[in-house]
């Protein structure tokens, strides 16, 4: 049929872009001709290419009233059904559009692709076989197939269309998209990043293919280029969740998590849904020390999404860190609801039992989670850690074994070395290596005169903090630096697995005062009359989440020691080093005897040094304590409710050290209690002049 001159301007501006004026021109037409069928499908097309669907769909529909065996129009109407999800009747008017074209290979993939929709993937599956058959080299039926082929699992047909539309549609840019997709599901790292690159090649703004070769660079061990890919990502899309999250868990990975939490923000705030942003961002929170903020994230999250066993967990691990351990156990229990066999909560719920001093309950705990998990190497580790509480230190010094395999946890390089396990040691050569902190050095560094006595040459490799302290008091072991190679040895171990070596039990601790001493050098004098107390009311801060919560359970505050500080007849001498300095000052106007000498300490012979001029030494569980009862000085530990497994259990003496006393905490952070029994003793040694520990 001719088309009328103006109907073809019509045409013309449509095809050009100019929609308006085509409107314009087919209105006019309908005015004088109110039956003119071209007129009234191109008006559907113009309100369809415009996204006003339902409209075009009513024009196609009059269209068809008028001339209803015309294919084009049928198929067009077919394509405006379909994006409103009208599938069935899509499929009827493409079908007749068929009849009229049996051989079209585009009709063919648009049914496959309706019935593909519709949610018959057999149907479509023969159709776009069909529009391959017509045209072998029809690029968009080979991926419309692949998709398919991905939607039912058919990883490797999907992945045998698209190399095929590959080889001969090379610039098909979301063909490399999706293969890069299906290669980087299977693992298949440096293919899939090929993959995505070709794509950005092709399409530079293609940021979800630069964003996935960012994630793919990222796990290739690649960081500064995977950042550059998620930055570019959101250089052009800048609210792309997906983008932000990656660039999140790149500085997570890095340990860079005051970066990473801006990071998730983002994604949270691009997509408030993105409960994996969510989690991932609470664990940075509880990494940063601030658990309020966690708990009041996650609160969210659950009450969105109860079902959320994640996000339970680390609630609780949030109420955990805030000292609400019914909170914590509420919020496991929840997580147990769902999953009754989920070992992280029953492990969780072991350990707060632990921090608790339910010590029988504890263990229980993780013996039912190792019983289901043998590797569960955190259960493991604490099964040690409460059997040496318990003084059971045969079962004890084999679980704490597992300390190696905790995180955070490396054990130094033994090469060739083999571990000392008890061998005859005579003109034999042991080298020891210090591990974890200052004060399981300071502690453990007596077992050292029991092996030279066996006739061995000791060496150890220690911190330098201590070395010079050592020189002095065992001038007879050859020292190194901490992460220096071992010198060549019969054999090695580390430090604290020498007790299970040597069997120590608790009867049999080598506690033969004082084994360490400070140099001659460094001897300091102290003019002050009346008692002299060393004090340290803190374990000293950091930031990590573990040591932090530590650092937490462990310190005080030095304004908290006010009524022991006013007592008379005492002068107090800060051994105190960190930030924690910075509480002396403010309280030195109010209480003149209070003397601060962290400033002339510069390692541990400093400290030592100081101390051999103290009547008494009043500290917190931190190395400072185990230096002083080494040195065999009177010595007050203050002790949190849970304390450390070398402290033991229900008494006030150690068996590590005889001149100490413990001083407990009877309920979780209860200082008060501490503080109150500690300036009771003081009261005592002053009113009597006479020092006993």
């Amino acid at each position: 049929m001719k088309l009328s001159p103006s109907f073809e301007t019509a045409l013309t501006l449509f095809q050009q872009g100019q929609l308006g004026q085509a409107a314009q021109i087919c209105q006019e037409t309908l005015e004088t001709s109110p039956q003119n069928a071209e007129a009234m499908h191109l008006l559907g097309l113009i309100d369809f290419q415009q996204g006003q669907a339902p409209q075009a769909a009513d024009w196609i529909a009059k269209a068809l009233e008028t001339d209803p065996q015309n294919p084009f129009y049928h198929g067009n109407l077919a394509s405006v059904l379909r994006s409103l999800g009208q599938y069935e009747e899509a499929l009827k008017h493409a079908r007749k559009a068929l009849k009229k074209q049996e051989n079209s290979p585009e009709l063919h993939n648009n049914i496959g692709s309706m019935y593909q929709e519709a949610g018959q993937p057999g149907k479509a599956r023969q159709h776009f076989r069909e529009a391959q058959r017509l045209k072998p080299n029809f690029a968009d039926a080979w991926y419309n197939q692949a998709l398919l082929e991905i939607r039912q699992g058919q990883t490797e047909v999907a992945l045998n269309c698209l190399e095929k539309l590959l080889k001969f549609a090379p610039d098909y840019a979301e063909a490399w998209f999706q293969r890069g997709l299906l290669l980087q599901t299977s693992e298949k790292k440096e293919q899939a990043l090929h993959s995505y690159q070709h794509c950005y090649q092709l399409q530079p703004q293609h940021f979800q293919s630069i964003c996935n070769a960012g994630v793919l660079l990222q796990a290739l061990g690649r960081p500064v280029d995977a950042f550059h890919h998620y930055q570019k990502a959101l250089e052009i899309h800048p609210q792309y969740a997906q983008a932000a999250y990656n660039l999140g868990t790149l500085f997570e990975e890095m340990g860079e998590f005051e970066k990473a939490l801006p990071s998730y923000e983002a994604a949270l705030r691009f997509d408030p849904g993105f409960v994996q942003a969510a989690l991932n961002l609470s664990k940075v929170l509880l990494e940063l020390n601030l658990p309020d903020k966690t708990r009041d994230l996650l609160e969210q999250v659950v009450s969105a999404l109860p079902e959320q066993l994640d996000a339970w967990i680390l609630l609780g691990n949030a109420w955990e860190a805030l000292l609400e351990p019914s909170k914590a156990a509420e919020a496991y229990q929840m997580a147990l609801k769902q999953a009754p066999h989920h070992l992280g909560a029953r492990y969780n719920l072991a350990y707060l039992a632990q921090e608790q001093n339910q010590v029988e309950t504890a263990l229980q705990g993780y013996a039912e989670v190792l019983k289901d998990d043998p590797e569960f190497v955190q259960a493991h580790y604490n099964t040690g850690f409460l059997k040496l509480l318990k003084g059971e230190f045969t079962e004890g010094w084999e679980e704490y074994e597992w300390r190696w395999r905790m995180p955070g946890m490396h054990l130094f390089e033994q090469g060739q070395t083999p571990f000392w396990r008890g061998e005859n040691l005579n003109k034999k050569h042991l080298h020891l290596v210090a591990e974890q902190g200052f004060g399981d050095t300071l502690q453990f560094v007596r077992y050292l005169p029991l092996l030279t006595a066996q006739g061995a040459q000791v060496s150890m490799s220690c911190q330098a903090e201590i070395k010079t302290l050592l020189e002095a008091s065992l001038p007879e072991i050859e020292l190194h630096a901490l992460n220096s190679p071992i010198p060549p040895a019969d054999y090695c171990l580390p430090l604290l697995s020498l007790p299970r070596v040597m069997q120590t039990q608790r009867e049999t601790i080598p506690a033969q005062i004082p084994y360490l001493k400070a140099p001659e050098s460094k001897t300091q004098t102290l003019s002050a009359s009346g008692l002299k107390v060393g004090l340290v009311w803190s374990s000293g801060f950091r930031n990590e989440k573990i040591l932090y919560q530590v650092y937490q359970k462990k310190s005080l505050r030095l304004e908290q020691f006010q009524e022991l500080l006013g007592l008379s007849g005492a002068s107090f001498y800060s051994l105190q080093k960190g930030v924690e300095q910075a509480e002396i000052e403010p309280l030195q106007a109010k209480f003149p005897q209070l003397h601060d000498l962290a400033t002339s300490i510069h390692d541990f012979a400093d400290t030592a040094a100081w101390m051999n001029c103290l009547d008494l030494i009043i500290s917190v569980d931190t190395a400072t304590a185990h230096l002083a009862g080494a040195l065999g000085k009177p010595t007050w530990v203050l002790l949190p409710f849970s304390a450390d497994w070398r402290w033991l259990q229900n008494r006030s003496d150690s068996p590590w050290y005889p001149s100490m006393r413990l001083f407990r905490q009877e309920a979780p952070g209860n200082w008060q209690g501490v503080l109150s029994e500690l300036q009771s003793a003081l009261k005592q040694k002053l009113a009597t002049g006479a020092f006993e520990k």
